[in-house]
């Protein structure tokens, strides 16, 4: 991927760590740029409701601050406001693929 491609300002929130867990509601934490890459939608049945689910891949830069990013942090942009499906595992080619996911309204 091309740096000049991380085109998305996007706001991390995470939970305070207390006591080496994380704990309560997510708070504000950075900033950074990334890539958003929208995967498919799906639809899943959730307490005998169906549920549509919207996913797709955040790509970052390889920063310690960014490697703090874990899972069920929230991440916002675009007006959407996503959580962490899985957190990013460096890999040594200076990016991180963050898995993200949203559920969107009950039909």
């Amino acid at each position: 991927m091309q740096p000049g491609r991380l085109n998305t300002r996007v706001a991390i929130s995470q939970r305070a760590i207390v006591d080496g867990m994380r704990q309560g509601d997510p708070a504000p934490a950075f900033s950074c740029w990334g890539r958003w890459a929208a995967g498919g939608a799906r639809t899943l049945e959730e307490a005998g409701s169906r549920t549509d689910a919207v996913a797709g891949v955040l790509t970052v830069n390889d920063t310690p601050r960014n490697r703090t990013i874990a899972l069920d942090d929230r991440v916002a942009f675009r007006g959407a406001d996503l959580v962490v499906a899985s957190a990013p595992i460096p890999d040594g080619t200076g990016f991180l693929a963050i898995q993200l996911s949203r559920q969107v309204g009950a039909t």
